[in-house]
C-alpha cells in the first residue's frame, strides 16, 4: 500500500479536464527532462509542464511510476563562461545565469548542419538557445541540458 512509502504528493491540473488531481511520486521515481536525463525531485515545482505515467494497480492515492518535465527554451548571447555556468543577456536587460548540466547535449549549428561540441567550445558572444528548467522558488538559475550554438 502506497501509504507506508515515502515520497511527495503533487497535485496536478489536469489537461483538457475539469479540477486538479492528486498524485503521489514515491522516492525513486524517475523524473525526467523530455527528451533529456533524469532530474531531482526539487526541480519539481508548480507550474510545471509534465506528463504523468501512473501505476494502474495502484488507485489511491494515485502514484507516479514515472514522470515527464517538459523543456522551457530560453535563447540569448553569452556574456561570460566559468567552469560549467554561463551568463546570457537574453535581452530587455535580463541576464541569467545557466548551470550546464556537465552530460548536457551541446551542439554547434550552421545552417542546416549541426555538430557535436564541448563545454569548452562555448565563448563570449556566442548566441546560444538553451533548454532545461528555471529553478524552483527563489532560485532563478536555469538548468541546461541541451545548448545549440547558432551563427
Amino acid at each position: 500500500d502506497g501509504q507506508n512509502v515515502i515520497g511527495q504528493n503533487v497535485t496536478i491540473e489536469q489537461y483538457g479536464v475539469a479540477g486538479p488531481v492528486d498524485v503521489f511520486i514515491p522516492n525513486g521515481t524517475p523524473i525526467y527532462v523530455m527528451g533529456f536525463g533524469a532530474i531531482p525531485m526539487n526541480l519539481l515545482c508548480v507550474g510545471r509542464e509534465v506528463r504523468v505515467f501512473l501505476n494502474s494497480t495502484i488507485s489511491s492515492p494515485l502514484t507516479a511510476t514515472l514522470v515527464k518535465v517538459i523543456p522551457e527554451k530560453h535563447t540569448g548571447k553569452v556574456t561570460d563562461v566559468n567552469v560549467d555556468t554561463l551568463k546570457v543577456d537574453r535581452g530587455a536587460s535580463v541576464i541569467e545565469t545557466v548551470v550546464v548540466s556537465p552530460d548536457a547535449k551541446i551542439l554547434g549549428s550552421i545552417g542546416d548542419n549541426q555538430a557535436p561540441l564541448s563545454f569548452a567550445n562555448i565563448e563570449v558572444n556566442d548566441y546560444i538557445w538553451y533548454f532545461g528548467l528555471t529553478g524552483c522558488g527563489t532560485d532563478t538559475t536555469f538548468y541546461a541540458y541541451v545548448i545549440i550554438v547558432t551563427e
